[in-house]
């Protein structure tokens, strides 16, 4: 019984890591897109951003 659960236990741990990792990959992806792509000062200022 006590192997049983030590298991679930593990498989639960193993499961949830995967799920905060996916979520904070996808949490970085969100966020880099919101970002602008060029510099601070536009897309055509002509400082090569």
């Amino acid at each position: 019984m006590i192997g049983a659960t030590m298991q679930n236990l593990a498989v639960g741990a193993a499961l949830a890591a995967a799920a905060l990792y996916l979520a904070r990959r996808a949490w970085k992806r969100v966020t880099a897109a919101r970002q602008p792509r060029s510099g601070a000062c536009g897309p055509d200022c002509g400082c090569d951003h």
